[in-house]
């Protein structure tokens, strides 16, 4: 240690340590230098350390008294100078002089002594201020006196509170978070546990948001995000928790509710405060509505990672809905997810092992006999299930991405097999392939669709894809230019389950559509349905004066096909003609149902083999 480390330490013991301390610099210092001028040098130093140093520190003797002070604790108690200090008694600079008696005491017995207490400033207020003090033990270990450095725990505390808040709140909204949630739930269901009563989640999820984050940016949806924050807030009561869970999703947790219909208009009032009032952006309004998932403590379960999976089901069941509604969990709505994950599990392995296959329908022109078209449609054979309905799986791959491979294949497949039935000499007909949202919106729909066509060699002008009409009519122009990319490559657009889905009919004027397919849904009832039946001859008429090609699905009886001829449509497909049927069959089929005119002039049947 060097001989000014020693001069520090002590002069904070004092006098008596002083004559140690002549001693060490005697030994120490050449002799040519004066000793007392050598010694004071030294002790400016060391002072001058002392007082530059940013940490408030003093020294007390056996007696609790101050005998030194530096700059720092000076200004800390607010006085002018270390006489103003020194030589008092510690007692006076605290408002409990018992507590400073104590830590004494624990000093004195070589015991270090750290406290939080209240103190005074040389003006009378008052302050908080951490003590951290230590014993000085001689060579005997018995104490010579006591150093201590004083800290004003305020910005601390700041620090402490930010890192709180970062720990605990939400960033964006001001909210507590996930983590904050843990803990208030496990107070509240203890509590209600205890007392026999119930607790209600709720998971309450923005409908389409994504599409205002893509239309109007991140920023605004952030600002809908805190306006919506501010809105929930207003509706819970004093004892209950909202939180944002993450994304547009957010948590309320209530307590005090019994009855099932009190919950449920409790739900409804949420709900209606987001969808009632506009959300202020800028100048403009933006309307949007809410779902709710619902779940009951102890009625849906007993632990928080429970209610919070069966709050989610019941969430993803509601929106599902169209939004704007909640739904309870309930066992049979869990026996439903279940059935449905186990669905999504046994698509993926029927991916990988081929266990699709594709069956054909013929679209018929009443006017020749004659197919004219053929509708490629996907089945999905099972090994233990056995047939499963693409009502069952469609929507599902759908939902889950997995319709993006599988359309892939079901375009592979169907450009393969048509091109053999070509190659063996069928007639080259128009093949049409069903066509989901998501594929027509991939990035690389183009380039995967050409991909396909060079692959098998099939003519880009017999293919047809049957696209619906939300494909599209959520960002038109887009939907234009990719429309226009496929008719210049020669490629036909359908469009699929017409009528049901929108109202406005201006895209078939702006959009290079083809054909138009009356749906199923407004056939079925012909002829005993009047409505059906204006609807369909509004749509043949409107189809007629714009010049669009028409076809009408699920025809299974004969009155049906008269009514749809009677009003101008005469390329039908159903049952009444033919079901969707395996490849090889639908080979077999175009063999029987294609004449062909023989070299004297004479029809004759295809050759089939």
């Amino acid at each position: 240690m060097p001989p000014s480390a020693h001069i520090l330490i002590y002069v904070i013991m004092g006098t008596t340590a002083l004559q140690v301390l002549l001693f060490i610099i005697k030994k120490r210092l050449a002799p040519k230098q004066p000793v007392a001028a050598h010694i004071q040098q030294q002790l400016d130093l060391t002072r001058r350390a002392l007082d530059a140093a940013p940490v408030a520190m003093g020294m007390v003797d056996l007696h609790g008294r101050l005998t030194f002070a530096n700059q720092a604790l000076i200004t800390l108690w607010g006085y002018g100078q270390a006489g103003d200090m020194q030589d008092k008694a510690l007692v006076d600079f605290f408002l409990d002089p018992v507590e400073v008696i104590a830590g004494m005491q624990a000093l004195k017995k070589n015991r270090a002594w750290q406290a939080e207490i209240a103190a005074t400033h040389h003006d009378g207020s008052r302050f908080q201020i951490e003590v951290h003090a230590h014993p000085l033990p001689g060579h005997d270990g018995k104490p010579l006196g006591f150093t201590a450095h004083f800290t004003d725990p305020t910005e601390r505390r700041k620090v402490e509170q930010k890192l709180r808040k970062l720990a605990y709140y939400d960033s964006l909204t001001d909210l507590p978070n996930r983590i904050m949630l843990q803990d208030r739930m496990n107070l509240a269901l203890g509590h209600a546990a205890r007392l026999g009563e119930s607790v209600i989640l709720f998971t309450l999820d923005l409908d389409n948001f994504k599409q205002i984050n893509e239309s109007l940016g991140h920023a605004k949806g952030d600002a809908i995000l805190r306006q919506l924050a501010t809105r929930l807030g207003k509706t819970i009561g004093q004892g209950d928790t909202l939180v944002r869970w993450g994304g547009d999703e957010f948590v309320l947790l209530l307590t005090g509710y019994q009855d099932e219909a009190a919950i449920a208009r409790e739900a409804r009032r949420i709900l209606d405060s987001v969808s009632e009032h506009p959300f202020e952006l800028d100048g403009s309004e933006v309307f949007t509505s809410a779902s709710m998932g619902i779940a009951l403590f102890p009625r849906d379960g007993e632990e928080q990672e429970t209610l919070l999976k069966h709050a989610e089901t019941a969430l993803y069941e509601a929106k599902k809905h169209g939004g704007n509604v909640y739904q309870f969990f309930s066992e049979p709505l869990q026996q439903k997810i279940v059935a449905l994950h186990q669905m999504d599990v046994n698509l993926r392995r029927a991916l990988r092992q081929e266990e699709f296959f594709l069956a054909y329908q013929p679209q018929m022109d009443l006017r020749t006999g004659r197919p004219v078209g053929i509708e490629a449609l996907v089945r999905w054979m099972h090994p233990q299930l056995g047939l499963i309905s693409p009502a069952q799986f469609i929507p599902l791959a759908e939902e889950s991405g997995l319709i993006r491979p599988l359309g892939k294949w079901i375009l592979r497949t169907a450009c393969r097999e048509a091109m053999s039935w070509w190659n063996a000499g069928r007639p080259s007909l128009r093949l049409a392939v069903n066509f989901s949202t998501q594929q027509f919106r991939q990035t690389d729909m183009l380039a995967e669709i050409e991909s396909v066509l060079q692959e098998t060699g099939f003519p880009a002008h017999l293919l047809e894809l049957e696209i619906t009409e939300s494909a599209f009519l959520e960002n038109m122009a887009d939907a234009i230019e990719v429309l226009v990319d496929l008719k210049t490559r020669g490629i036909q657009i359908a469009i699929d389950d017409f009528g049901t889905g929108y109202s406005s009919l201006s895209y078939l004027k702006n959009f290079p559509i083809d054909r138009i397919k009356i749906a199923q849904t407004f056939v079925r009832d012909i002829p005993a349905d009047p409505e059906d039946m204006a609807i369909v001859d509004a749509i043949i008429a409107m189809a007629t004066r714009l010049g669009l090609e028409l076809v009408a699905e699920g025809v299974e009886m004969p009155e049906q096909m008269q009514f749809l001829r009677e009003c101008g449509c005469h390329i039908m497909q159903g049952f009444h003609f033919a079901k969707p049927m395996p490849a090889a069959q639908m080979a077999d089929f175009l063999c029987r149902s294609w004449p062909m005119q023989s070299t004297d002039g004479a029809q004759a049947s295809l050759h089939c083999p």
